[in-house]
């Protein structure tokens, strides 16, 4: 009798384990169901990956910061050009579609994130029209963002559109779990993540994964519209 109840219970102790590690967040592999988690949104409301099944996703993990007094401004061009393709070809409705960032912020840093569009946006138009020109290595950077980010956002902290469901991962957990996160890159030390783009089929399988610190290569909207286009 002893030895049945002890089998029992060490079945069910296996069970529990196994289940737990099942339920991890792991780092996303394309072709692979990405692991389910839920966070706070900055919309005020509980989010679950899983509620999001019967839609395709475009699920992006910027990088949020280059240090700790300065926001990346290539990661707020990327919420410009997807917020202005949504304001103007309703790309939502047109491709079963939801847009979902994710930033390792409480509600509070994502308004200053907000804040800081203005600037980091307007501070792009410089790099592509510098004033000294006579500078290989200015022009050089002005070539290449002039090609990487053709487009021109003139949004405010009160015109850029909070229209997109946007996960807190103020403890870090989602992004550490999958493999994201780093403290210091590039000769920078503050929380950041390694920008990543996933695109998810209805049934939450990753189609697309773009993990990567190089701007050079970074997909823009079109690209990615070109892709989830596939999907349907």
């Amino acid at each position: 009798m002893k030895t049945k109840i002890m089998y029992s219970f060490l079945v069910l102790l296996f069970g529990v384990f196994f289940n737990s590690v099942a339920q991890e967040i792991q780092p996303g592999y394309l072709n692979t169901k990405i692991s389910d988690f839920t966070l706070q949104t900055y919309q005020g409301k509980e989010l679950s990956i899983s509620d999001l099944k019967g839609k395709n996703v475009l699920l992006v993990f910027p990088r949020g910061k280059v240090t700790d007094q300065i926001w990346c401004g290539l990661c707020m061009y990327q919420y410009a050009e997807l917020a202005n393709l949504e304001a103007n070809q309703k790309i939502r409705d047109k491709y079963n579609l939801e847009i979902v960032f994710v930033l390792m912020m409480d509600k509070d840093s994502t308004d200053q994130w907000f804040k800081g569009f203005e600037e980091r946006l307007a501070r792009i138009e410089q790099w592509k029209y510098p004033k000294d020109t006579t500078n290989k290595a200015v022009m050089d950077w002005a070539y290449f963002c002039r090609k990487a980010f053709p487009k021109k956002f003139d949004y405010t902290e009160k015109t850029i559109p909070r229209i997109f469901p946007i996960m807190l991962d103020v403890e870090k957990k989602v992004s550490k779990s999958m493999e994201l996160y780093r403290y210091e890159w590039d000769g920078t030390k503050t929380d950041q993540n390694i920008p990543t783009i996933f695109i998810l089929d209805k049934e939450g399988i990753i189609r697309f994964k773009y993990h990567s610190q190089a701007t050079q290569d970074r997909p823009d909207a079109d690209y990615l519209i070109k892709i989830i286009e596939k999907l349907n």
